[in-house]
């Protein structure tokens, strides 16, 4: 003998509503928490570049190419990102010959002594990813570049102020789940 019932379940589409809901606000919160954090990092470098500018080193087109973003992408995951970008449209510095993202990591990492000359490469010599090195090509001449050392002014805003990422996303998604 069979019994038949009927059974009505009416929590279940507001607990999926609730987790909709919640799964939208934690990310909108850790989007929130990203780009809060990674504004004091951009202030950072754009005052190391500043510095760097007072010394004769940059022109005002790389204090200009300092940003950071924060966004939610089409995955749901949250990114952010902070650094030099290619603004030269908004810079009005589109007839460049280096972009300031280039020139920030010639400066970030330094550039080795090298020839001016078109078409000239200096003897790199051997290591152990390329064994045989390279040779020298077309005339040295008088036209050679120094070189610089590093300026870490990039990574040392960044080494300064990244510690503070984390908490500030632990503390958002707190004020997210207390909610529940």
């Amino acid at each position: 003998m069979a019994i038949k019932m009927s059974l009505t379940a009416s929590g279940f589409k507001d607990i999926s509503n609730l987790w909709d809901n919640f799964s939208d606000g934690i990310n909108l919160s850790v989007k929130e928490s990203i780009d809060e954090s990674l504004a004091p990092i951009a202030s950072a470098m754009r005052s190391n570049t500043t510095m760097m500018f007072n010394k004769g080193y940059m022109t005002g087109v790389m204090v200009e190419s300092v940003s950071h973003t924060a966004e939610i992408g089409d995955d749901g995951g949250v990114y952010g990102s902070v650094g030099i970008y290619d603004m030269s449209r908004k810079t009005a510095s589109e007839d460049r010959r280096l972009p300031a993202p280039v020139l920030a990591y010639m400066y970030e990492h330094g550039i080795r002594p090298h020839s001016t000359v078109a078409g000239v490469r200096l003897e790199q010599l051997p290591t152990e990813k390329s064994p045989r090195g390279r040779p020298a090509k077309g005339k040295q001449g008088r036209m050679m570049h120094k070189g610089s050392a590093p300026i870490p002014f990039l990574s040392s805003a960044w080494d300064a102020n990244n510690k503070k990422i984390t908490p500030a996303i632990l503390k958002h998604m707190k004020k997210e789940t207390d909610k529940l």
